[in-house]
């Protein structure tokens, strides 16, 4: 049934009364090789399989879904189908839910920075008539919308320079100043739409190319294009050339006002990552081209982690702690992938 370590003790069984009962009474012919009998050992952890022992059974881990592979086609197909869709659709409310919140931070703060008041790099007391109240949320949001990411270049006591009554982690959350974990939740939706998208693609993807031109990111009246570059054994840039759907043009519009004021700073600053669409800061520090895609248990998003873990629609509690350990980009495409393929045996539904 699929049980490795109970097969390889039943197997030693076995050959033990063919040794004692065949062999030893001369029933048997003594053979000229002894009977093959090793013990079961768990497969080497430097060994990389995306098939792993789980309650004795041998598993697929390739998805974000945990698939046993002893179970007969038709069964294996209806628990991939059931499962695959659960465990979809969570990560996309949760995505759905956290891209949502973000965008609603950062369109507060454009709201905010306008009726606000932006205080000036000399000191700011209160007995002055520049004095700015930076404990004052529209005057912290116009301050920040003012300078960016100067702010940190130009004044050593930043803390104080921008807010007061906050820390710097509670502000970038509070206000969607960008960070690296506040990608994710659009790249994930990204994927859903076009599981054709690999990470490649989306770590170079370009918003601008060599001469400075726009060029990744292609709006006309008809459609919109997303033209990057996929890496494959063999070609050194292998084009993609993908129609976007009015949900994925949307969310690349969001990655791309999210990152607008970090290109901003990048470009003024000779800094070829402007060029590039996914950018990000470490809280309040100079930002850079994120590079490298990362499997979400390695993503530093409060937001999005607190949605993964906890239950849903479609997902209880202890289900939805389970899939946070596997979830990656890579894993949920791969899980998109396949539920296509299943539903239409085509890829390019």
């Amino acid at each position: 049934k699929g049980n490795l370590p109970y097969f390889y003790k039943e197997w030693q069984s076995i050959i033990k009364l063919i040794q004692d009962v065949f062999i030893e009474s001369k029933l048997w012919g003594k053979p000229l090789y002894d009977l093959f009998s090793p013990d079961f050992k768990e497969s080497n952890s430097t060994f990389k399989t995306h098939r792993v022992i789980i309650d004795g059974e041998l598993t697929s881990k390739k998805l974000i879904t945990n698939i046993p592979l002893h179970v007969t086609d038709s069964k294996a197909i209806a628990i991939l189908v059931k499962n695959l869709e659960n465990d979809i659709n969570h990560v996309i409310e949760c995505c759905d839910r956290t891209a949502e919140s973000t965008m609603g931070k950062f369109h507060l703060r454009q709201k905010l920075a306008k009726d606000g008041l932006a205080r000036t790099y000399k000191r700011n007391v209160q007995s002055s008539n520049a004095y700015v109240d930076m404990s004052i949320p529209k005057n912290q949001c116009c301050t920040w919308n003012k300078y960016g990411f100067d702010l940190f270049k130009m004044h050593p006591n930043n803390n104080q320079l921008l807010y007061s009554g906050i820390t710097a982690s509670e502000f970038v959350n509070k206000y969607s100043i960008v960070q690296s974990g506040m990608l994710y939740p659009f790249l994930y939706l990204i994927v859903n739409e076009h599981p054709e998208i690999t990470n490649s693609f989306l770590e170079n993807f370009k918003l601008y190319d060599k001469n400075g031109n726009k060029s990744g990111f292609i709006k006309s009246a008809n459609s919109s294009l997303a033209v990057g570059y996929k890496l494959r054994k063999g070609y050194k840039n292998a084009e993609q050339r993908i129609v976007l759907t009015e949900r994925s043009k949307y969310l690349f519009e969001c990655l791309e006002l999210l990152t607008r004021q970090a290109r901003e700073y990048l470009k003024k600053n000779k800094n070829d990552d402007y060029k590039y669409l996914l950018l990000c800061s470490s809280t309040l520090g100079e930002p850079k081209r994120l590079r490298f895609i990362v499997t979400q248990s390695s993503v530093r998003s409060l937001e999005l982690t607190k949605y993964i873990t906890s239950n849903s629609s479609f997902l209880n509690n202890e289900q939805a702690r389970s899939i946070s350990g596997r979830l990656s980009v890579t894993k949920f495409r791969a899980s998109c992938a396949v539920l296509i393929y299943i539903k239409t045996n085509s890829l390019n539904a």
